[in-house]
């Protein structure tokens, strides 16, 4: 590893390079942030002019946990082993006897307006898996194609290991012919939409890109401007590359809100529409997929009540 990294940039090059190699040999330049990380392991090392050579043995981990989403009391499927459901705006709302969003660093107080995001970010922030998925209360992945909404027929541990070995990322299913425009045609032509609000949202959204991510602003508009989406803000993927994506994402989301309500008292709106920026959080996955050129492998959802 001949660039000098600092430790979050060091254990994101260890998980994505581990599935080939257990043992990792590094030069820690002396005064360098990774030598209180180093010191701290169980790594050899060697005493070299100006550091030291360390050499770090990576005992494999297949750690897993598909975090299910629920924002409400609900009857649930049996969930299989590795899952666990999150509770969604916790902070703001009755505790339903889940896990939530809202210890650690988290947003959990923005649940009315970012719908599953709230939880995106909390296991972004605080989950320590090397899997990493979510999931809904009453959306599951599945393998069979009839997507009867059983126990049996939710996407289990031992399969999702078995994908990942050969892909980086399980997604659903493409929506076609409507795609992420029904959300903003519903958004505009609704009885209680607002095209002002929704309009200013995602102008609010292609500025943001324009300036922090420039690279995807082609992507950005063949996703608002096409007719195909991966729905839902499931995936399930490596954690590395979840934490891509929650860091590409959320600095722009929190650019688009406090731009947003300056003009714009999201309470007011009605039903769905104070929640634009949730399902501008959901196109932007399709975004982020078409720019990223991962491996992806789709999958059917099944849906219950």
């Amino acid at each position: 590893m001949t660039a000098e990294r600092d430790v979050d940039e060091l254990n994101a090059l260890i998980q994505r390079t581990q599935e080939m190699t257990n043992m990792f040999i590094i030069f820690v330049r002396k005064g360098s942030k990774l030598v209180t990380a180093i010191n701290k392991s169980n790594a050899r090392k060697m005493e070299a002019v100006n550091g030291f050579w360390s050499f770090l043995s990576i005992n494999k981990s297949n750690s897993l946990k598909i975090y299910v989403v629920a924002h409400k009391k609900f009857e649930c499927l049996d969930l299989p082993k590795n899952y666990a459901v999150i509770q969604a705006g916790k902070a703001i709302n009755e505790d339903l006897g889940f896990i939530g969003d809202n210890t650690g660093d988290n947003i959990s107080n923005l649940n009315p307006y970012l719908n599953e995001a709230t939880a995106m970010y909390w296991i972004w922030k605080n989950a320590t898996e090397n899997y990493i998925g979510l999931s809904h209360y009453h959306r599951f992945f599945t393998t069979d194609n009839s997507k009867k909404y059983l126990t049996e027929n939710i996407l289990s541990s031992e399969d999702i290991i078995k994908i990942l070995q050969k892909n980086d990322i399980i997604i659903s299913r493409a929506l076609l012919d409507t795609g992420c425009t029904v959300y903003f045609r519903y958004f505009k032509h609704h009885p209680e939409g607002d095209t002002k609000v929704t309009n200013l949202a995602l102008n609010l959204m292609r500025i943001m890109i324009e300036r922090y991510q420039p690279t995807y602003i082609d992507a950005f508009e063949h996703v608002i401007n096409g007719s195909s989406l991966f729905p839902f803000n499931m995936f399930i993927t490596r954690k590395y590359i979840y934490d891509s994506y929650c860091a590409w994402l959320f600095p722009m989301i929190f650019e688009v809100r406090k731009e947003l309500i300056k003009t714009v008292n999201l309470d007011e709106l009605k039903g769905n529409h104070k929640r634009i920026l949730g399902y501008i959080c959901e196109t932007s996955f399709t975004m982020w997929i078409i720019k990223n050129n991962l491996r992806i492998k789709e999958l059917p959802i099944m849906i219950g009540k």
